[in-house]
């Protein structure tokens, strides 16, 4: 049993963190009040921290982003049960309705495009084809030109992001 220097409870040794340079091996101040003390100051801190963090990522971009896609990586599953979870919340679902209202303010075209497809499939006008790269037949339609919904390229997933990401153009 010890007494805190800051507070003067006498607690467990378990309510001290450890220090290997004292003579006791332990912090004279208690778990809970060096807690109270780094929330204090990360208070009175905080404005300043955050830009540090900020010029820091901005300074060192490629590294950070390397160690979230290593951590994302790492953490695939977890991620996804996480996401779900979150998804099923208040705030979650208003985040849907969002991003979902956004795009489709953004990209009034790609809607309408892709209904337009959507609905000649099932009215049998429209028919799927092999992906047009590797002839896979799990396939989206990709679209060239929004302006001319129904004349489609069919592409697989892989395909279809590989011609978005490089924002290639084809023709039929």
């Amino acid at each position: 049993m010890w007494e805190c220097h800051k507070c003067r409870q006498v607690k467990n040794r378990n309510c001290f963190s450890k220090q290997a340079d004292t003579n006791t091996g332990y912090k004279s101040v208690c778990k809970s009040c060096v807690n109270t003390q780094m929330k204090k100051y990360y208070q009175i801190t905080k404005i300043v921290l955050q830009k540090k963090v900020k010029q820091y990522r901005s300074d060192n971009l490629d590294s950070c982003n390397l160690r979230a896609k290593k951590y994302r990586d790492a953490h695939k599953e977890e991620q996804k049960i996480l996401h779900k979870k979150w998804r099923k919340t208040k705030k979650g679902k208003r985040s849907a309705i969002e991003q979902s209202l956004k795009y489709k303010k953004l990209y009034p075209g790609r809607i309408i495009a892709t209904a337009k497809v959507n609905h000649a499939l099932r009215d049998n006008r429209l028919e799927k084809q092999p992906c047009f790269i590797c002839g896979s037949d799990k396939v989206h339609g990709h679209h060239y030109d929004y302006s001319k919904p129904l004349d489609v390229i069919w592409l697989c997933p892989t395909h279809h992001m590989w011609m978005h990401k490089r924002n290639i153009q084809c023709q039929k």
